[in-house]
């Protein structure tokens, strides 16, 4: 799955987040960034149906699940409750208008939403992570 036109998507769309970058950018992080709220797009899980087709060709659905993980922090508030009340309430709802219905290329089918979870809480800095799904049909549609 190919994240790069996503990232696009989110620096062009998400205007309150003050970074956004991939997987390896997250990798790399040691501790929050110091400029939230930040995001960074992530593979999470590939599945495939079965083979829906009669004939000797294989037709199967692939869903591509990928995260955005988000970074926020208030340091005016070591409880994370500002940081929960207000950059990621308002990150999470950029990033859903600007995912949520769109297909990042010609092969995927729209972007839906899938569920999202808290990552953890430390020294004043809230990580959560929000999942989305697109598929594509290999060897054509049914």
């Amino acid at each position: 799955m190919q994240l790069a036109p996503i990232v696009s998507r989110l620096k062009a769309r998400a205007t309150s987040l003050k970074h956004v970058a991939g997987a390896a950018n997250l990798a790399a992080l040691k501790s929050a960034p110091a400029r939230t709220p930040a995001a960074w797009v992530v593979p999470v899980s590939e599945s495939a149906s079965a083979n829906v087709s009669a004939s000797i060709d294989v037709v199967q659905r692939i869903r591509r699940r990928f995260g955005v993980v988000i970074a926020v922090r208030d340091v005016r508030d070591a409880t994370g409750e500002a940081a929960l009340d207000g950059g990621l309430a308002q990150a999470r709802s950029e990033i859903v208008a600007a995912l949520v219905g769109w297909s990042p290329d010609a092969e995927s089918g729209a972007i839906v939403a899938a569920g999202g979870r808290l990552l953890s809480f430390s020294s004043g800095a809230l990580w959560w992570q929000d999942e989305f799904e697109t598929d594509i049909w290999q060897g054509g549609k049914p």
